[in-house]
């Protein structure tokens, strides 16, 4: 580390909260609590990924199918 903790404590450790309110938003059609998207047809099943070590690709893959699905109509399987 570069920086001694003087320098540590004065850089990353100065949080500083706005005290200034926000406004408050008024929704007029509330959304629902939750969503089952397996019932919307947009989720593949959980898919195994062993002893691959790829996880960034499963977790792509995981995120791109329901896109692809909501945008397409479609919803494919898509290989990792």
């Amino acid at each position: 580390m570069d920086l001694t903790p003087e320098e540590f404590a004065e850089t990353y450790l100065n949080l500083l909260v706005p005290k200034t309110r926000g406004t408050t938003l008024k929704i007029e059609n509330p959304v629902a609590n939750s969503v089952d998207w397996r019932d919307k047809g947009v989720l593949n099943a959980v898919k195994n990924q062993g002893s691959c070590g790829s996880c960034w690709a499963f977790s792509t893959v995981g995120a791109v199918e329901p896109f692809f699905a909501l945008k397409k109509g479609k919803l494919p399987n898509f290989s990792e």
